[in-house]
Order: C-alpha cells, then sequence, then structure tokens
C-alpha cells in the first residue's frame, strides 16, 4: 500500500511541477458550495480506501504487464483521428498528456484498455467508486445538487443514475 501511495504522490508532484494543479476542481467545488451555501458531500470513498482495493486487486503478473508496458492499445471501435492524436502526443510531457486526455472520448478508450488489459484494476479504481459516488449522490444529496467528479467515472455515475432514477433520472448532465 505504500508504494502505491508514494507512486501516486509521484504522479501529481510531475502534474504540479508542470504548472497543473491536481485536484484544483474540488477547490474550487469547495469554495462554490460554501458561497452558495450548498451543503458540501464528499461523495468518492478515502484515498486509504483506494490504495487497499488497489492493492487488493493487482497480481504479480498484472505489476509485472504495467511494468512492461501491458498489452498494446487495440483502437477498435476508437475515432481515427483519436487514434492520431493519441499515436503523435509526447506521453514524457504531462502538460500535452493531460491535454489530450481532457475529452470524454480519450478516456473511454483509456478506461476501455483498462478494462480489458487489467480488469480487476478497473473495478477497484472506476467501478466500486462509481457505485459509492452514485450511492452517495442518490442517497445524501437533496434538491439541486453540484457534482465534481473525475471524467473517467463520468459516464459509470451516469448509467448507474439512469438505472436507479430510469430515464434520464431529471437531470442535466454535462460534460
Amino acid at each position: 500500500e505504500k508504494m502505491l501511495g508514494a507512486g501516486l504522490k509521484t504522479v501529481y508532484n510531475m502534474f504540479r511541477m508542470s504548472g497543473m494543479d491536481p485536484g484544483k476542481e474540488f477547490k474550487v467545488g469547495i469554495e462554490e458550495s460554501d458561497r452558495i451555501g450548498a451543503t458540501l458531500v464528499l461523495g468518492d470513498r478515502s484515498q486509504e480506501l483506494t490504495i487497499k482495493a488497489l492493492r487488493d486487486a493487482l497480481s504479480l503478473p498484472d505489476i509485472l504487464r504495467m511494468i512492461t508496458g501491458g498489452g498494446s492499445m487495440q483502437w477498435d471501435g476508437v475515432d481515427p483521428r483519436l487514434v492520431e492524436r493519441f499515436k503523435r502526443v509526447d506521453w514524457n510531457d504531462p502538460e500535452s498528456a493531460v491535454e489530450l486526455l481532457k475529452t470524454r472520448e480519450a478516456v473511454r478508450a483509456l478506461t476501455g484498455q483498462m478494462r480489458r488489459e487489467f480488469p480487476k484494476v478497473a473495478s477497484a479504481m472506476l467501478d466500486q467508486r462509481d457505485d459509492l459516488m452514485t450511492d452517495n449522490l442518490l442517497n445524501k444529496c437533496k434538491g439541486r445538487t453540484v457534482a465534481v467528479v473525475g471524467m473517467a467515472h463520468m459516464d459509470g455515475i451516469e448509467s448507474k443514475w439512469r438505472d436507479a432514477m430510469g430515464g434520464d433520472g431529471g437531470v442535466t448532465l454535462i460534460s
């Protein structure tokens, strides 16, 4: 667990060094909820529990595949223009990589790859948390609600919301 935590800290520090502010969207959400007097619901599970779930999901073969680059990216069903952008991006430049990942289509391609290559990791990092966040939105939020979630969670939360509420769930979903 300590290694996984250290790895996450390293990723966030790389983002900070390139001038990005990871978590800024959550800071803004807190400020806005204070400004308008809205109830703040922290709907995700703690980082410690997520790291524990990730540790439990990872096997030694998974870790070795991750270290060696995993399998090859599957591009079936992905817009060819997006495929070209993925192939041209400089993955050593965090700002360039993050810029590419600011679309739901790009995030879907990566989460789809994660689901194919590392299904248990996808369950720990995405599905379990989507379930929890949707449940918290449905049960802890009353009236008008603004939810700030990572883009990789939007499809799962929206789908689970529609399943629970029927139809469009009576909400406006913004990507």
